[in-house]
């Protein structure tokens, strides 16, 4: 057995689903607004690869006073360092019990608006958290994966289908003056698709420091012991969406390969982000099934 699959089988084993109800608001919207000045920053030339990588999204939604969702956690970071060019990583903070305010110890709000649409869509919380999906594709009839399948369902996918169908690219541009981003995405077809493609855009913030809940094991006397950590590492967090929060439509069924297009982003940065360790999630997905095709993410500044 391969070292990462025994890291991850010790990790998840031992510990259960935890129970939550649905959200509602209030969270927080970034700004999206203006235009670009595509001659100070032009848009690089493009053009479909057809060797480009198969790249899975694997989301997991989790909740600060979650005391189970650190294992869920350390299971992402351990498969997004393994991989980190196949994987893309998307911490979704949703559920009114576990990722709502709860002053003093943890007053923080990182629910979204995009993750709370998916999650009273797709019924994650519901479900119990921590639970999360591996390129939202149905497995054994559900699209919800425990956090101990994550591993072996992306590698699944990868082994699958090395290459990709869907081919996406992003050129950034930071303006610290005006403290926004200009993001040109970039999708082709490379194997013409059934349904109408989708591409979602997003941003997404990597180590934030915030309280968190975690449960570990009491060696001694047995049970579990909480814990609040006060500068919890919180990875892979969803920040914020460009656009509409399920995309848009970007090739119809049966485009042929070679078919491409880009779409223009300036984003108004919010001061609470820590530049350095945002990035642009770009989603295409199928309009029908909600099977996302193909993943890409880029640093605000490289």
């Amino acid at each position: 057995m391969k070292p990462l699959a025994i890291f991850l089988l010790v990790l998840v084993s031992g510990f259960g689903l935890w129970g939550c109800d649905k959200i509602k608001p209030p969270y927080s919207r970034p700004l999206f607004e203006g235009t670009i000045d595509t001659i100070a920053y032009p848009p690089p030339v493009f053009s479909p690869d057809f060797s480009t990588q198969r790249v899975v999204l694997i989301e997991d939604y989790t909740g600060h006073t979650c005391g189970y969702c650190p294992n869920a956690a350390d299971v992402l970071n351990a498969i997004t360092a393994a991989m980190p060019d196949k994987v893309v990583g998307l911490a979704v903070h949703a559920g009114d019990n576990f990722a709502a305010p709860s002053p003093p110890d943890y007053p923080n709000d990182f629910r979204t608006e995009a993750g709370t649409a998916w999650d009273n869509f797709f019924g994650i919380s519901a479900a119990g958290q921590p639970n999360g999906m591996v390129n939202r594709k149905v497995f054994n009839g559900s699209r919800i994966s425990p956090y101990a399948t994550w591993n072996t369902r992306a590698q699944g996918i990868l082994n699958a289908q090395p290459t990709a169908d869907i081919q996406l690219a992003i050129k950034n541009y930071y303006l610290p003056a005006e403290n926004k981003l200009i993001s040109y995405v970039y999708a082709a077809v490379l194997n013409p698709q059934p349904h109408p493609v989708k591409l979602g855009v997003y941003i997404m913030e990597d180590s934030v420091i915030a309280p968190q809940k975690r449960y570990v094991i009491d060696t001694v006397n047995g049970g579990l012991i909480t814990l609040h950590i006060k500068d919890y590492v919180h990875r892979h967090m969803l920040r914020g969406h460009s656009g509409s929060i399920w995309g848009e439509t970007i090739f119809p069924a049966g485009a042929p390969a070679g078919t491409t297009v880009r779409k223009d982003h300036l984003i108004a940065i919010k001061p609470e982000w820590k530049v350095k360790h945002c990035k642009i999630v770009c989603i295409a997905y199928d309009a029908v099934t909600y099977e996302v095709i193909q993943a890409f993410q880029k640093k605000f500044i490289e």
